[in-house]
């Protein structure tokens, strides 16, 4: 696989221009985490770097406006995303010098409320040229509203979006909608032009996490027609 580890949340591949990947990991597991690095790189035969940022406080961090409970153990979220995103910016940019790196793209990959702050970032900041959306969020109340009245800061180069075809069917109201709300996201990305790839998996939100999440940042290295 040829990388070499150089702090608890970067590896960094032998090429230096190889892509850089960062994930808001949905794991705070060394074991499991490695684990996905080495599937991505067998699902992609690429080689990359990658800085991983995890134990994230995910209510607090990852949604990008405050919002209320929606479900017994779901919420309050608070609404710091813009606050976390400018840290990750700061990490990205601090890496990159230590290790001196350059990439020849940045991506940001996350699943669930990560993959919708994968999103959200694209919006906010114009370090990275792609992402992926793993499963994400998109239920999040406001969130298509804001993808229609806003612009990427730059057009990505790659994006990438995925969801299970079980994950509309919870009782929750709110959950229930990602897949329709995911639907009208991709709608407008494609009247845009914007060189989106959506794959449906089999299962439910909580099915195959890791392969799912190596999919999509494989995607992303590789490209797509």
């Amino acid at each position: 696989m040829a990388m070499a580890r150089v702090d608890t949340f970067t590896h960094i591949a032998s090429d230096s221009t190889a892509p850089l990947v960062v994930l808001v990991a949905h794991s705070d597991n060394d074991d499991e985490i490695e684990h996905l690095r080495t599937d991505i790189y067998l699902q992609s035969k690429t080689k990359f770097s990658s800085l991983i940022k995890n134990n994230i406080d995910w209510n607090t961090s990852l949604s990008p406006w405050p919002y209320d409970r929606i479900a017994k153990g779901v919420g309050p979220f608070i609404g710091k995303a813009d606050a976390f995103l400018r840290e990750l910016e700061e990490d990205v940019a601090r890496e990159i010098a230590m290790s001196r790196i350059n990439p020849s793209a940045v991506y940001i990959a996350g699943y669930s409320l990560a993959g919708l702050f994968a999103l959200y970032s694209l919006y906010k900041t114009d370090l990275f040229d792609g992402g992926a959306c793993c499963s994400g969020s998109l239920w999040y109340p406001g969130f298509v509203d804001f993808v229609k009245n806003n612009d990427f800061c730059k057009l990505p180069t790659r994006l990438y979006m995925s969801l299970g075809d079980k994950e509309s069917q919870v009782k929750n109201p709110i959950f229930a909608s990602v897949e329709d709300k995911t639907k009208e996201v991709l709608k407008c990305y494609k009247q845009q032009g914007i060189n989106v790839k959506f794959e449906m998996n089999p299962g439910n939100h909580m099915t195959d996490v890791d392969n799912r999440v190596a999919k999509g940042i494989s995607n992303l290295l590789t490209g797509w027609q």
